[in-house]
């Protein structure tokens, strides 16, 4: 019989009870791996190892959107039912194959139904399996049903195709908050922002998650991008009354034409032609919007798109509490240099005015004595004499003159920056809280600021003129060689009277679905008979970018504020600053931009 010591029977007991702990720990091990690897998947590096992160293999880009769209028609048949899911694909046809397929998408977010779009989005991902648009679109829908998990496994799958989309990177931040991550879901919106500066939905979460640290010091900055990227009720709020910066789209360069004032004295007598013309043709224009604005006084039941959009059976108007107050303070300022620009002068320009008179009138007076005594002189040297006299008035008529005028043109200059500079705050200010009013309101309202507006000009360009009609002309016309204008004072009287989002008209027509977009509102119309879904979650606030087809005259890009309720807060026109690159397309795309979630569930 084998024996055995007693070391060697410790040293078997010691291994035996090492390989019992590692049996009994496998388990607790493979957990932790599994975990591990499952939130390394789920998680997402820094903003810099985003921009490095290696793309994965074509057959990975493959595999991924298959997975997805299986997981999406799986939890569809849950929501909806399987037969449900199947009866709703084939009447549906004419709106999948529509190339305005995500205008439809864009009302149903608007109304509310995110399962009908999901449903559309099925399909069509069963089509084009590696699109971005979808993914996103799919993800923004799943978003708001509550579904963070799975719309985050879309936006993830997007981010591997489309790395540098501000868009992208917005709307998975706002998964992460949604699921309790608030320090990756920052990390996320400033890698959004470093590509976007003045991106809306990105810069209002990065002040929600500051204030939400406990810092106690929030970025106000944040605040004054958001409105710029895209103006938000709720933003306007938390920003305060006495700043509302208006989108990036209004805040552009104001081409305001100011009357002529030239150096020189004498080019400034030859303009006497120019102001008169200038002040016609602004007669001309007051006298049209008055007869215009007196045949608004009534207006019609149909207004141009207005009627249009009228026949359409669901619309959206521009809504927003502020429109009315912001307005009377704009007009505010403009009944203020109403009143400046109204009197007949300026005290210092009356004044100017005065001392000029004066001063000229003393120069003709002693050229008046010099000529009584030129005629008092012998026949011989009277001629010389009477010659020496009006050389000198015309010397003293000029220097005098001369030195007035650019007292006058000193002060009038600065009062002209000063009305400039008031102008051009307003004109942009105005037209954009103009269309949140009453579409029946807007076109009287309109002319009479409008009207008002040429007054003030026109006050502008007669004031360029008043020193010259008080002045008269010399003595002697020899004393001014005629001149004719510079070219650089040839200068017409614009005042651009018009919305920068004037333009911004949109139309689709098909046998079963039609959009119309204005201004100030957007309308759909559409005959496909709808299944009754069940009802999900409430929409979520969003910034939709909508691009009309590439082989549209004006390819423009769209934007849409719309807040929990789906009403619309804003519409404009989209800048590259504050959205990044741009999809092109052969039909209409719409891109989600996901609003803070002010209720997360992780």
């Amino acid at each position: 019989m084998l024996k055995i010591g007693n070391a060697s029977l410790k040293g078997l007991l010691f291994h035996g009870y090492i390989a019992i702990l590692f049996l009994l720990a496998q388990p607790l091990l493979t957990t932790a791996r599994i975990n591990r690897s499952e939130q390394e998947s789920l998680s997402l590096p820094s903003s810099r190892s985003l921009q490095s992160a290696p793309s994965q293999s074509v057959s990975q880009r493959d595999e991924l959107p298959r997975s997805l769209q299986e997981k999406l028609h799986q939890w569809l048949g849950r929501e909806i039912g399987q037969e449900l899911l199947e009866d709703f694909v084939l009447p549906s046809q004419p709106i999948l194959d529509s190339p305005g397929f995500d205008l439809y998408l864009l009302e149903l977010w608007l109304q509310g139904r995110p399962l009908p779009a999901l449903a559309l989005l099925d399909n069509q991902l069963k089509r084009a399996e590696d699109d971005p648009v979808r993914l996103n679109q799919a993800g923004s829908f799943l978003f708001s049903c509550g579904e963070y998990e799975l719309a985050k496994d879309f936006f993830l799958a997007v981010y591997k195709r489309w790395p540098d989309q501000p868009s992208i990177l917005n709307n998975l931040a706002a998964t992460f908050v949604a699921l309790g991550s608030r320090e990756e879901a920052a990390d996320l919106y400033r890698h959004c922002l470093e590509l976007a500066p003045y991106h809306p939905e990105a810069n209002l979460a990065l002040y929600y998650l500051s204030t939400g640290q406990g810092s106690g010091r929030s970025d106000q900055d944040w605040l004054g991008r958001a409105l710029q990227g895209a103006f938000r009720e709720k933003v306007a709020r938390l920003i305060g009354t006495s700043s509302c910066p208006l989108p990036l789209c209004f805040e552009q360069e104001t081409s305001l034409a100011l009357p002529p004032l030239p150096a020189s004295f004498e080019q400034y007598i030859s303009l006497l032609s120019i102001y008169q013309e200038a002040l016609f043709e602004l007669s001309q224009r007051e006298e049209a919007l008055r007869r215009e604005l007196s045949g608004r006084r009534q207006p019609p039941e149909t207004d141009s798109i207005s009627g249009e959009a009228e026949k359409i059976k669901k619309s959206w108007q521009l809504n927003s509490a502020q429109s009315y107050p912001r307005l009377l303070e704009a007009e505010g300022r403009l009944d203020w240099l109403e009143r400046e620009v109204e009197k007949p002068a300026e005290l210092s320009l009356e004044q100017i005015i005065t001392g000029s008179v004066q001063a000229l009138d003393s120069v003709h007076k002693a050229y008046l004595r010099q000529e009584k005594k030129a005629l008092e002189a012998t026949p011989d040297s009277r001629a010389d004499e009477l010659k020496k006299a009006r050389d000198y008035y015309c010397f003293e008529y000029k220097k005098e003159a001369t030195r007035w005028y650019l007292k006058y043109r000193e002060r009038l200059l600065a009062y002209f920056l000063q009305a400039e500079q008031e102008l051009k705050t307003f004109l942009p200010g105005f037209y954009f809280w103009l269309r949140y009013l009453p579409e029946s309101q807007q076109p009287a309202r309109r002319l009479e600021i409008e009207l008002r507006l040429i007054k003030i000009y026109s006050r502008l360009w007669e004031k360029a003129l008043l020193l010259q009609t008080r002045l008269g002309q010399p003595a002697f016309p020899d004393c001014l060689p005629p001149l004719e204008p510079s070219p650089e004072d040839r200068v017409k009287p614009v005042l651009p009277l018009q919305s920068p989002v004037d333009d911004l008209q949109l139309a689709f027509t098909s046998e079963v679905f039609s959009f119309v977009l204005s201004p100030g509102q957007l309308a759909f119309s559409d005959s496909l008979a709808m299944t009754n879904f069940p009802e999900k979650a409430a929409i979520p606030s969003a910034t939709i970018y909508l691009y009309p087809p590439a082989t549209t005259a004006n390819g423009q890009g769209i934007y849409l504020a719309v807040d929990e309720q789906g009403r619309l807060n804003d519409l404009g026109k989209i800048d590259l600053r504050a959205a990044g690159h741009e999809p092109l397309s052969r039909s209409f795309r719409i891109v989600f931009n996901l609003g803070y979630p002010q209720q997360s569930s992780p």
